[in-house]
């Protein structure tokens, strides 16, 4: 098996699993990620004006400039003002949703597991040690 297929088939399997929870969940599950896409996408452009900033204050150090430093220390102090809510906003986000996934998963699995006694099945089966140990270990490296 090559890598392009491979990659199609955890793209398929990832799919087949989450797109349950992103069409049950539509608006609070799509809204929520837009908006942590846009915070992903304004902490990156802050990232780079911060750098770019912190480059030009350094500079003006160099240059012994006061002048320089003044405007671009207050320029960094503000751009690190605007920054911090925002990356905290965002881990925030980006922790709840994966959370209301993990939660979304766990029921489902749960439910099937205890659907029509599968849980029997699996208990009687001598090639599956602790089914219930496995199936939330694997709940967990689709949080990750």
């Amino acid at each position: 098996m090559n890598a392009s297929s491979t990659m199609s088939t955890t793209w398929k399997r990832l799919l087949r699993i989450g797109w349950p929870f992103w069409h049950t969940r539509k608006r609070i599950a799509w809204g929520h990620l837009i908006f942590v896409v846009m915070l992903l996408f304004a902490n990156g452009k802050l990232s780079v004006f911060i750098n770019e900033t912190a480059g030009a204050f350094m500079t003006g150090v160099e240059r012994r400039s006061l002048t320089q430093f003044d405007n671009y220390l207050v320029i960094y102090v503000v751009a690190l003002a605007v920054a911090v809510p925002i990356q905290v906003t965002y881990a925030y986000l980006r922790t709840r949703l994966a959370l209301k996934w993990r939660l979304w998963l766990s029921m489902v699995l749960f439910k099937r597991y205890h659907a029509n006694r599968a849980y029997h099945h699996l208990l009687r089966n001598n090639g599956i040690d602790h089914p219930d140990q496995r199936m939330t270990q694997k709940v967990a490296t689709y949080y990750t």
